[in-house]
């Protein structure tokens, strides 16, 4: 570059540009000229600075790990870049983690701004290039936390979780109630249904076979005793009486309602099935004992015979165990070393032509409760039934009438 100085009639600065393409200044203080083939590029990447954060009239200068206050919603973050060239052409990039989903191109623009921020720690980037293209990775870092308040808390969402969940169980014990309630009144109906056959068995049908024996027994007396008629009288009239013997069981069974201690009546269906004196059956009970409903007494009963005579009949086994168990829910399990219960059968939940298994699942199902049939890893088989406690024991007597 040269220089030398203007000489009077100077009519203001003027500039041109050389053949060689040198650009050439004219001034009162002389001439100049620089070579643009001679600029050399600015490689230094600019250095970059978060000046300030700013959030509900409260700013921090050079911000470095800031904690805001609970229900902060908007923050202002301004940084810079420093270039001693042209920094008006300084550009940049940044990104807020967990907000941006990638990097937000500013351009020249010195302030970002956030707004519906919910609680949690974040992390802000910044990166720049100079006039040249030149960048800065590394940029600047500010960590910032937003404090949740109560209702942002995880202990208030525990707290809803936990009410939410009292509700799910309120609904849940209500609406097993109900169920209770409407199974035992259903039960009420059937056992009401059943002495009201045995009543009308008793007084109509065997009352009028009774009498109609009685009048065959008078006529069998008036006649002769070497008559061939009288013998066959008097065997019908015998026959008569086998038949109102077999109604009046019959009657007896419907009147009749299992009552009493569980473990004793499982005691007596044991007995009753006459098991092989080398089968050695072990009945326990854990928890205090309860009573259970009459209804669900008798199922339970029907059940735990069925599953005690399929363990007679077709397991083979040597030992053979019962357990009660009085918890929340009413459990009885059935288990036996014997040959085990096919899988296609367990698959199938019945024995083609056969239909205790079915029976079973039936009667556990009326009781809202469950029967699961599994073979054992080791051998033999395990029934488990369970019936829900407000179904299986009475905690009231159903009322009948109006009084």
């Amino acid at each position: 570059m040269a220089s030398t100085v203007q000489q009077g009639g100077f009519a203001g600065p003027q500039s041109a540009v050389a053949g060689d393409g040198k650009i050439w200044f004219l001034n009162r203080q002389g001439t100049a000229f620089f070579d643009p083939a001679k600029l050399q590029p600015n490689s230094l990447p600019p250095p970059v600075t978060i000046r300030s954060l700013a959030s509900s009239e409260r700013t921090w200068r050079d911000p470095v790990d800031v904690v805001l206050a609970a229900g902060t919603r908007t923050v202002d973050i301004v940084y810079a870049g420093l270039s001693f060239t042209v920094p008006q052409r300084v550009q940049f990039l940044y990104r807020l983690d967990g907000v941006d989903d990638a990097w937000v191109d500013a351009g020249s623009r010195r302030t970002a701004s956030y707004s519906n921020l919910g609680p949690g720690r974040y992390k802000f980037r910044v990166i720049a290039r100079n006039s040249d293209g030149v960048w800065n990775r590394t940029g600047a870092t500010l960590t910032f936390e937003i404090k949740p308040t109560f209702l942002q808390s995880w202990l208030f969402k525990l707290l809803c979780a936990a009410a939410l969940l009292a509700l799910m169980w309120l609904a849940y014990s209500l609406r097993l109630r109900t169920v209770a309630d409407r199974i035992h009144l259903r039960m009420d109906e059937r056992t009401e249904e059943r002495e009201r056959i045995a009543r009308e068995l008793h007084d109509t049908l065997l009352q009028s076979v009774q009498s109609l024996t009685l009048r065959f027994q008078l006529a069998a007396d008036d006649l002769p005793g070497d008559m061939p008629a009288r013998a066959s009288l008097i065997n019908a009239i015998d026959t008569a009486d086998k038949v109102i013997a077999e109604g009046r069981d019959r009657v007896r069974e419907l009147r009749s309602q299992q009552k009493g201690d569980l473990e004793q009546i499982i005691c007596d269906v044991v007995a009753r099935l006459d098991f092989d004196p080398a089968v050695v059956v072990s009945i326990a009970s854990t928890g205090a004992a309860r009573t259970l409903d009459p209804a669900t007494l008798e199922e339970v009963t029907r059940i735990a015979s069925e599953a005690l005579f399929n363990i007679r009949r077709h397991a083979y086994a040597s030992e053979v165990t019962v357990e009660i168990g009085y918890g929340a829910d009413l459990e009885m399990r059935f288990a036996d070393n014997g040959r085990g219960i096919d899988a296609d059968v367990v698959k199938a939940g019945r024995k083609a032509g056969h239909y205790g298994l079915l029976g079973m699942t039936e009667r556990a199902r009326r009781l809202r409760g469950k029967l699961a049939i599994q073979r054992r890893s080791d051998r033999g088989t395990e029934v488990l039934l369970t019936v829900p406690g407000k179904i299986a024991y009475r905690t009231r007597t159903t009322r009948r009438g109006p009084f």
